[in-house]
């Protein structure tokens, strides 16, 4: 992987943006002039206008790479920045030859004093993903939504034909100041929303207790989309959609000057609400502050920390165990997503990457002896806390691992920029972005047997690891949960306790 050129181009500073991604199907025609200010601001306009900034030019520092993290990562070069003339953050991201077009609109959850329903919050997301493919459905576009902690993003994939026509209905879209469809609420309920599975609910829980921060999209439920407000729906829409709060990645065959026309549309259809500052810094944008450690304990012993059980009846039960582990800078992250891989191999662990921690959550499918059921799944994390493996099954799980992500971005049609997203996650400031995946793939497969080990025993073990621990039992019946109150306290909880 080589760095090339990190151009730095800032078209004004006016507008928000908001960060989601759905997944549907199917991928306008306005031009903004420039406008160059050559006095300052007269006091008698409310909202100030930025004088523009030449095009500035710097060179990241380039950086050796081993052949290994080479062939393990994207061949990216360093993107295109820019700051439009609406505040919105742009990566683009050029792969010369590539005939697609991806576009990820990231919006962060936290954004300003104004703070809208949960459910207000992801029926935007979901009305904007379902208006998109609207309008785009006949040109072959797919539009995908996702949730990652602290953000949403939103993801259009067409035809690198269609560039121009995607970027002015992303336009149209987000620029409206009062849209019709955002009230469609029976139709996005329909299409998008499902009612939560005992895995939605025990996932949101664990995270929600966790982070301080709520699952948007995993809390949503059908009724609660139903019965909002308008006027719900509006401070939502106001809120979110703020190109000053948001980051757009761009990964198309056409270079970053070809598309500045059509940025520069999309940046005068959609501009900002507010006057405030925007930061340059996609961290700051992206990452929501999160609440320090969980207060939880182990999972085993006469001192164990509760266990959640959410009152809803919602089918098989199941438990997911949770803690924060941390992720403060490469090495951290790296031996985290290791270990995360390794314990897949026994049981269903997942991590994501929230900030200067993560989240690590695993699941138990209650059986028919709910105890029994729990009681194995304890064993098999005893058991892999105690292991020692060998140098040669760290390195394979590494590899596979690392070759997995690059093979699924190809099969997603090299679509970069949920990698992009991914290397967000994984960088600690916005200049190591560009290098996040090969420095990640560098210090995965350079763990020794010895640090995961010990990495192991304080973060895995359930009765003398570190404390931290939380769980969450949904769709359990009465008599489970009292099965359950033999081993544990139990401390019951009602789906709708927090909005």
């Amino acid at each position: 992987m080589t760095c090339n050129t990190f151009a730095i181009f800032r078209i004004g500073h006016r507008q928000p943006a908001v960060l989601v991604r759905t997944r549907a199907r199917r991928r306008v025609l306005r031009r903004m002039s420039p406008i160059f200010v050559v006095a300052l601001a007269l006091f008698a306009c409310k909202r100030k206008h930025a004088a523009p900034i030449t095009e500035v030019w710097d060179e990241p520092a380039k950086e050796e790479q081993s052949e290994a993290a080479e062939t393990l990562t994207p061949p990216w070069r360093a993107p295109t920045r820019g700051l439009l003339e609406n505040g919105l953050i742009l990566h683009w991201l050029h792969e010369p030859g590539s005939q697609g077009v991806h576009i990820r609109l990231m919006l962060p959850i936290t954004m300003g004093d104004e703070q809208p329903r949960a459910a207000a919050r992801a029926a935007v997301v979901w009305a904007i993903a379902a208006e998109l493919e609207r309008r785009l459905e006949r040109f072959a576009v797919t539009v995908e939504v996702d949730q990652r902690p602290g953000r949403s993003e939103i993801g259009v994939h067409g035809r690198i034909a269609d560039l121009g026509r995607i970027t002015d209905t992303f336009g149209q879209v987000l620029g409206d100041e009062r849209p019709s469809f955002a009230k469609r609420g029976g139709d996005i309920v329909r299409r998008h929303v499902r009612a939560p599975t005992s895995d939605d609910v025990a996932y949101a829980w664990t995270i929600e207790h966790l982070l301080g921060q709520r699952a948007e999209l995993e809390h949503l439920e059908p009724a609660a989309v139903v019965t909002l407000s308008r006027s719900e729906l509006d401070l939502a829409w106001r809120s979110m959609l703020e190109p000053r709060h948001a980051v757009l990645v761009v990964h198309t065959g056409r270079s970053s000057h070809d598309g500045r026309e059509v940025m520069r549309r999309l940046a005068a259809m959609w501009p900002s609400r507010t006057d405030a500052a925007a930061s340059d810094n996609v961290m700051v944008r992206l990452r929501s502050p999160t609440s320090p450690p969980s207060a939880g304990g182990h999972l085993v012993g006469e001192h164990a920390t509760a266990l959640f059980a959410v009152e809803r009846d919602l089918g098989r039960a199941v438990v997911v165990l949770g803690r924060l582990v941390p992720a403060h800078n490469p090495q951290a992250r790296a031996i985290a997503r290791l270990s995360q891989r390794l314990l897949q191999e026994r049981m269903d662990a997942r991590l994501s990457m929230a900030g200067n921690v993560a989240v690590l959550t695993i699941r138990i499918q209650l059986g028919s002896n709910p105890d029994r059921s729990l009681e194995h799944g304890l064993e098999k994390l005893r058991d892999a806390a105690a292991d020692r493996l060998q140098m040669q099954h760290l390195f394979q799980a590494a590899h596979v691992w690392l070759g997995a992500r690059v093979v699924q971005a190809s099969l997603d049609g090299e679509d970069w920029t949920a990698l992009w997203s991914e290397a967000i996650d994984l960088a600690s400031h916005d200049t190591e972005i560009v290098h996040a995946l090969a420095r990640d793939a560098q210090h995965m497969l350079a763990i020794t047997p010895e640090a995961l080990a010990a990495w192991h025993k304080a973060w895995l073990d359930p009765r003398h690891g570190r404390p931290g621990w939380t769980w969450v039992v949904a769709g359990a019946s009465k008599s489970t949960l009292r099965e359950l109150s033999k081993r544990t306290p139990i401390r019951t909880v009602r789906s709708s306790e927090k909005r």
